[in-house]
């Protein structure tokens, strides 16, 4: 491009000799050329930002999607998860419950009623004797002491002998002894 000073020097001689109108008129075709060429410039520079604007909203249109889809499969996996954790929840406390009615109608809890009863029969003397009475599970209550608690391979369906009674403990007994001191 010409600097002004010297499109001037360059135009004097033409602009004295025709007036100045043609140098004047050929600085305004260049001014139009050269406005025409930077609104062109322009145009194609804001037609590229909009196509990238374009491609970047699909891209975050299709990223959107993707994170809705995910939340959604979340979202379902979450609440499937959920409902199997009450179903096993449920089936756990019918399973308690069965057990805790079985060891009930099987005396499953322990009790123990043991006695003693003592007679000193000389206590003031040196060499004093005492006769001791003993009394184990006096109320001959049946005591288990193990249950078959196998369920099998199908927890759905245990075999028959599950919660069965395997072995109970002592059942009454009663020792008398006799206790010399010297």
């Amino acid at each position: 491009m010409k600097s002004n000073a010297r499109r001037q020097a360059h135009c004097e001689p033409t602009r004295q000799a025709l007036g100045g109108t043609k140098c004047e008129a050929e600085i305004e075709v260049l001014r139009a050329a050269i406005i025409k060429a930077e609104l062109a410039r322009a145009q194609a520079e804001n037609h590229l930002l909009r196509q990238r604007l374009l491609d970047l909203e699909k891209a975050l249109v299709r990223r959107e999607s993707s994170v809705k889809s995910a939340q959604t499969k979340a979202a379902s996996e979450v609440a499937r998860l959920k409902e199997k954790n009450k179903e096993l929840k449920f089936k756990l406390r019918q399973m308690w419950d069965w057990h805790n009615n079985e060891i009930t109608k099987t005396g499953g809890l322990t009790f123990k009623a043991s006695s003693l009863i003592a007679k000193a029969l000389h206590p003031d003397a040196t060499p004093s004797e005492e006769i001791r009475l003993d009394a184990f599970n006096l109320l001959n209550r049946k005591n288990i002491q193990a249950l078959n608690n196998i369920v099998g391979l199908n927890p759905a369906a245990p075999p028959a002998s599950f919660g069965t009674i395997t072995a109970v403990r002592d059942q009454r007994q009663a020792q008398i002894a006799l206790r010399y001191r010297f």
